[in-house]
This record gives C-alpha cells, sequence and structure tokens, in this order.
C-alpha cells in the first residue's frame, strides 16, 4: 500500500501517541505488578527498533521505486523510436541523447556529448537559431519548433522539436523530443514546385481559366481571366481586391457567369457559346465551359470553368458560309445561264457546218453567233464577279 508522506506522519504521529499515553499510564503500573523497575525503558526502545525498521522498509520500498522510475524513464528515453536528447540552457551543450539521435546523425554518443546542439545546425542558420533558443529558454513548454539539421556525413534533416524545461543533473537544462519531417518537407516543396510550374504554364496559355468555391470565392486563376474581367466587368482583380465571381455585378455583361455558376453547383455541367459586346462596341464570341468540382465523397466542393476566345474561329465560319451561298449561286448560273448561249453557239455552228446556205442566211448565223458570244461573255463575267465577292 503506498502512502502519502502526509499521511504517513500522520500515522506515525497518531502511533506514538497512543504509545506516549499507554507508556505512560499502563506500562508504569504494570511495571511496579512485575517488580521490573526498567520495562517501561526496555519497551520504548522495542518501540523504537520497530518504528525504526518499519521506516527503513518503507524508505526501501521507496528507494526501489524510485530506482525503477530512473530505469523506466532511461528505457523509455534510450529505446524511443524518436529522436530525445538533453541539453544545458547555458552552453547549449547535450548533457544526454538517445539511440534514435546517434543512429540519425551518425555521431557516437561520446562525439555528440562533447558538442553543442548548434554544432548540428547549418552555418547559414545558427545565428536565427540562437535568437530562437533564447526564446524558448523562458518557456516551461515549447511546442512544434522547426529546425535544419546536418548528419556526420552532410546530410540535411528537417527537424520538428517539442522540448520541456527540467533539472537535470542540478544543471537548468531541457528535454527534447525531435521527429524528422524531411520526407514531408521535400515533398511540399515539390508539390510547390510543381503548383508553380503549373501556375506560369495556366498563365501563359490563351484560354481564360478559374475555379470557385461553392460561395463563388475565387480558389486559383490566370492572368488572362483578369483581363477579361478588366475588359468586361471593369474590375482589377489586384488593385481592386476581387474575391469572389459574385463581385462582378448583376449589370456586367458577365453576368451570365453568376447563372452558369449556381446551375453547375445543381451538378449540372454546362457547354456554351457567349456573344460579347465590350464597351467599344467590338463584338466577341467566348466558348465557355463550366462544371462541378467534386470531393472524394462526392460532395460539390467547387466549380471549374475554362473559356476560349473563339471570335477568329466564329468569323472564318461567317465567312464559309458566305463563300458556300456565292459558290451556290455560281453553281447555279453555270447550270443555267451559262448552259443557254452555250448551246445556241453549239446549235449555230453545226448549222454554218451544213452546206448549201445562202449568203444572207450565213450572215444571220454569224450575227446569233455573235449575240450568243455576247451573252456567254457577259455570263463569265457575272461569275467572275460573284467569285470576287467576300
Amino acid at each position: 500500500m503506498k502512502l502519502h508522506p502526509v499521511k504517513l506522519i500522520t500515522l506515525l504521529f497518531g502511533i506514538s501517541l497512543v504509545w506516549y499515553i499507554i507508556s505512560d499510564v499502563v506500562l508504569v503500573r504494570l511495571s511496579a505488578y512485575l517488580l521490573i523497575p526498567s520495562l517501561q525503558l526496555i519497551l520504548d526502545a522495542a518501540f523504537a527498533i520497530l518504528m525504526l525498521l518499519f521506516l527503513y522498509t518503507k524508505l526501501q520500498r521507496i528507494s526501489a521505486s524510485i530506482q525503477k522510475t530512473e530505469t523506466d524513464f532511461k528505457s523509455l528515453f534510450n529505446d524511443s523510436p524518436n529522436m530525445m536528447w538533453v541539453y544545458d540552457v547555458e552552453n547549449l551543450k547535450f548533457l544526454a541523447v538517445n539511440n534514435s539521435t546517434i543512429e540519425k546523425y551518425g555521431y557516437t554518443k561520446e562525439e555528440l556529448l562533447a558538442m553543442q546542439i548548434t554544432d548540428l545546425m547549418p552555418e547559414t542558420d545558427i545565428k536565427e537559431s540562437l535568437l530562437k533558443l533564447e526564446d524558448i529558454r523562458h518557456k516551461e513548454f515549447c511546442n512544434g519548433c522547426f529546425w535544419k539539421n546536418l548528419s556526420s556525413k552532410g546530410q540535411l534533416y528537417y527537424i520538428k522539436t517539442s522540448s520541456r524545461a527540467i533539472v537535470f543533473n542540478k544543471i537548468q537544462a531541457r528535454v527534447v523530443t525531435a521527429v524528422d519531417i524531411t520526407d514531408q518537407v521535400l515533398a511540399e516543396e515539390k508539390l510547390a514546385y510543381s503548383e508553380k510550374k503549373l501556375n506560369a504554364l495556366i498563365d501563359n496559355i490563351e484560354d481564360i481559366i478559374w475555379i470557385t468555391d461553392t460561395r463563388g470565392t475565387l480558389i486559383s486563376y490566370n492572368k488572362q481571366f483578369k483581363k477579361i474581367i478588366k475588359k468586361y466587368a471593369d474590375l482589377d482583380v489586384d488593385a481592386d481586391k476581387v474575391k469572389s465571381l459574385m463581385q462582378i455585378g448583376n449589370k456586367s455583361q458577365l453576368q451570365r457567369w453568376l447563372v452558369y455558376h449556381t446551375r453547375a453547383l445543381r451538378g449540372e455541367h454546362i457547354r456554351v457559346e457567349e456573344e460579347i459586346v465590350d464597351a467599344a462596341g467590338n463584338t466577341s464570341f467566348f466558348d465557355i465551359l463550366i462544371t462541378p468540382i467534386y470531393s472524394e465523397s462526392n460532395f460539390i466542393i467547387g466549380v471549374g470553368a475554362i473559356s476560349r476566345d473563339v471570335t477568329q474561329q466564329v468569323k472564318a465560319e461567317e465567312k464559309i458560309k458566305t463563300q458556300l451561298s456565292q459558290l451556290r449561286t455560281i453553281t447555279w448560273v453555270q447550270s443555267h445561264e451559262l448552259r443557254r448561249p452555250l448551246s445556241n453557239i453549239l446549235g449555230i455552228i453545226e448549222a454554218l457546218r451544213i452546206s448549201g446556205k445562202s449568203l444572207n442566211e450565213e450572215q444571220e448565223l454569224v450575227n446569233m453567233l455573235q449575240i450568243s458570244g455576247q451573252q456567254l461573255d457577259e455570263v463569265v463575267n457575272a461569275i467572275v464577279k460573284q467569285a470576287s465577292k467576300e
């Protein structure tokens, strides 16, 4: 049974008090009755011996418990899968290091205990790290500090530490638990680099791209988006601090985007071609695709959109339509108007080929041939004129 020190003292005081009462009242009479003058002295000595044995037993148990706690702590410290160390807050020297720390950094225990914790840091970080350590020194507990460390072979590690103020062998110190987050940091840097390249790619394409959340807040967009917002909504995304698609407003020429956004939030995929007229009266055409963005749980978490200026394409299509119409006209002229004078000419030539005609008859045929030739020339000119039209 474990007793709190106060309870133990109270118990011993109670036993002593009872013994004092008994010895003063009962033992005096018992000593006189048994004719043993030294009976009380003997019993007092026996009581003292029993108390000493009791205290010795308790102290032995306490000492064993302390030793077990120290052994458990050392085992927990040395065998922890996380790096742990204790350092002197005055001179920053290592006072204790565990096996994980030795294995991670590649130094022996003796080498680490002869070093300062700043010896593990890159030279470029030491000045900033000293300021951070001075700030941490005055805190009872500090969590979530990030550091760069170097191994004995110069390998760079990113670590996250938690520390607590302690007294270690009568020295003001801090015990530190460290976690290697190098893989996480490198993955985040790689992701940031990839995102930077992706943003550079998006910014250098002609398509207009933007992404919003369910409230219309702009999550991502490219510079083409900023240009079209400036041109048709008269808003500077950066200077006017445009954070939401809703800032476009219902009076803007882009007001239909708000309608498309609402429809997309209902799960609709929208593909439209819009005709937009700017302030100068110039007409442009845009092909717009707006679609909902789903989470892994199949919930709509935003809206993505991509738009392309298809003005030149639309104008080219109109030109082709006009040319096709002209071609049909030319085809009709060729099949109707051109055939009549050509048939006349062929008939006249056949008539001239036939012998026995008088001079007057031949002259008449020549006149008819001239008229048909003029008609044919007019038709050809009309075709050329029609074909030259844009």
